[in-house]
């Protein structure tokens, strides 16, 4: 997920209804210049050696809200006003079928008549 900080920040806080985020997988990376090439191969597993040498530490253990539902990753520097940054995680949850959280949606193909699913598209 990539993200825009308006003000400096040592904290992202995010929607996570029923989410557990893996903690070793988390990092947050600051978007540079040179990364414009990465971003567009969509493949964030890249990381440049100045991205590495800036990049945030995580503070262990991941806190969650559950009363207000959101999952709060600190950090031990903060982020930089003005600045993009790049946070990729695993994450483990149900399918709910609410439309709460991480959920499946469906529509009625008008053609057939059938319901379908969204789909994962791979470009």
């Amino acid at each position: 997920m990539e993200f825009f900080v308006q003000s400096s920040t040592d904290r992202i806080v995010m929607h996570s209804v029923n989410l557990t985020l893996e903690e070793d997988s988390v990092s947050v990376n600051p978007i540079i210049m040179e990364s414009i090439e990465m971003m567009q191969e969509n493949d964030v597993s890249k990381t440049s050696a100045n991205e590495k040498k800036n990049q945030p530490k995580v503070v262990l253990p991941i806190m969650y809200d559950t009363e207000k539902e959101f999952v709060i990753i600190n950090l031990a520097s903060k982020l930089e006003e003005n600045r993009r940054y790049r946070a990729s995680f695993n994450f483990s949850g149900k399918l709910a079928t609410n439309l709460k959280g991480f959920y499946r949606s469906d529509y009625v193909d008008l053609k057939s008549k059938t319901k379908k699913y969204g789909e994962i598209v791979e470009g």
